[in-house]
């Protein structure tokens, strides 16, 4: 039986299951077990869970932490070079990039980023997002194996992961049977990623259209040194492939750091079939992973379903600690629990006169809300206090209120994208606003400086808009009056 301390990798592919379970052996990864299940076309959801858990059984896995991997023809990868910002400013900074970037409203996807530091010195991201109906899917296949995963990465990500970093330009191949994955990396840096339908590396012209693929990469100042392909790709093509593009190739993803790795050569495979599986397994092997986007209503109820197990496991540990005192003498053990009940009494003492910190921001809603309940509450009032929760740096060119739609669209322009970021968020913090969206921003220049113009959309609660009760209230009164 496999232990806690274990790894299980699980590669999702268009045409097989890889499975691959590690744990840590010092510096190295040793593997424990790999296996492969061949997927038929057309496959179902079903089947596919059937066959996972055939190889499950194999493998007789027990506590183990799990990250399974999505394909990357699925996937949404995008790069940037993020501007200077403070820390708290960075995930504002980079969900606006991500808006800008993936063609999908966030709120459809799971997405997530991982950070690196660019020669320059700012800050490189790389920002994934996938459609949660994807992911779900994916998790419901898992569910039905009888596993929850721990981490969940694109595929491609995870085979990057176990390339050996190089001081050059390397074009990543990872071959499957529909898709192939075409990755640009630089020491540890993505630089670009993309999918492309190109068919089994086996057929005729593959080795053609990924080589045309790659053509503006190629031609490039920054053009890659080093192709390195994984997958099961044949002699023929890899060779093809490798004249086409004018770069020496390689299949070796730094196997030598990985023991037992004889367990990988199942029949009909090569090792770097399971660079996926590996990477996955290594990434989930990590305390922290660089990028996980595991849903967090999954991450949610795994910490419930962990918390009664922690409880009993610290009232272990008191139970423990207390052995001492139970055996001390009666008198000793009755001054420490004296000693303890006068420590208490001062601690509830200083709580009731210690004065409560009032909180800054629910004042300002306090304040706002009595404002806007006022029956001389106007539109012009609510855009008004919008407004003074945005940074300095936003000028606002126009203001539009839709009573009947409890919408509010503000224009305007700021000094960076960073201060439109900021502003969102300060949009989204009043309580009014049910959400604050993004419709467009536009760098420009205005008066011989870089200027960001903007258009914010901010849907209000359709409880809590005042104007519309004090509309209300105002036509009762005019229709009273017209009776009387």
């Amino acid at each position: 039986m496999i232990g806690a301390h274990t790894a299980l990798g699980i590669d999702l592919g268009d045409d097989a299951i890889r499975l691959v379970v590690a744990r840590s052996a010092g510096a190295t990864i040793e593997i424990i077990h790999a296996a492969r299940s061949v997927l038929a076309e057309g496959h179902t959801p079903s089947e596919v869970a059937e066959q996972l858990t055939g190889l499950l059984a194999q493998a007789r896995v027990g506590r183990a932490r799990v990250a399974c991997g999505l394909p990357g023809s699925d996937c949404a990868v995008k790069i940037a070079v993020l501007p200077p910002a403070k820390p708290a400013e960075l995930a504002q900074v980079v969900r606006f990039e991500a808006e800008t970037q993936i063609p999908l409203p966030l709120g459809e996807l799971v997405w997530g980023y991982t950070l690196a530091a660019a020669p320059d010195g700012r800050r490189h991201a790389v920002i994934v997002g996938v459609r949660q109906s994807t992911v779900d899917a994916r998790l419901a296949v898992l569910q039905e194996s009888g596993l929850t995963p721990d981490l969940v990465q694109p595929a491609s990500l995870a085979v990057a992961s176990t390339i050996p970093a190089q001081p050059v330009r390397q074009l990543l191949v990872i071959a499957g049977a529909k898709w192939t994955d075409l990755c640009l990396y630089h020491d540890e840096r993505l630089l670009a990623s993309r999918s492309v339908l190109a068919g089994r590396p086996e057929d005729a012209g593959w080795a053609a259209r990924i080589a045309r693929e790659t053509r503006p990469w190629l031609a490039g100042d920054d053009r890659p040194e080093t192709l390195v392909l994984c997958g099961n790709i044949p002699l023929h093509a890899a060779e093809e492939l490798a004249e086409s593009t004018a770069l020496p190739h390689t299949d070796d993803l730094g196997w030598h750091a990985v023991s037992g790795q004889e367990k990988l050569l199942v029949q009909g495979d090569v090792p770097s079939a399971y660079a996926a599986a590996l990477g996955l397994a290594a990434a989930a092997l990590e305390r922290r992973p660089a990028l996980n986007l595991l849903p967090a209503q999954v991450t949610a109820a795994r910490t419930q379903r962990r918390s009664p197990a922690r409880t009993v496991a610290v009232l272990g540990l008191l139970a423990l600690l207390l052995i001492p005192a139970v055996q001390m003498s009666g008198q000793a053990l009755r001054k420490q629990q004296t000693a303890l009940q006068d420590i208490t009494r001062q601690v509830q003492e200083t709580r009731r006169t210690r004065p409560q910190a009032v909180n800054p921001g629910m004042v300002t809603a306090g304040q706002v809300l009595d404002a806007l309940d006022s029956p001389q509450s106007q539109p012009l009032e609510l855009l008004r206090e919008m407004s003074v929760a945005l940074p300095a740096e936003v000028i606002l060119s126009d203001c539009f209120y839709d009573r009947t739609k409890a919408v509010a669209v503000l224009k305007g322009r700021a000094d960076s994208h960073a201060t439109v970021a900021r502003a969102l968020s300060a949009l989204a913090d009043i309580a009014l606003v049910e959400r604050a969206m993004l419709d467009q921003a536009t760098t420009m220049q205005r008066d011989g400086k870089a200027a960001c113009v903007f258009q914010i959309t901010c849907t209000l609660t359709a409880s809590g808009d005042p104007t519309l009760s004090a509309g209300r209230q105002r036509n009762a009164r005019n229709a009273g009056a017209r009776a009387q």
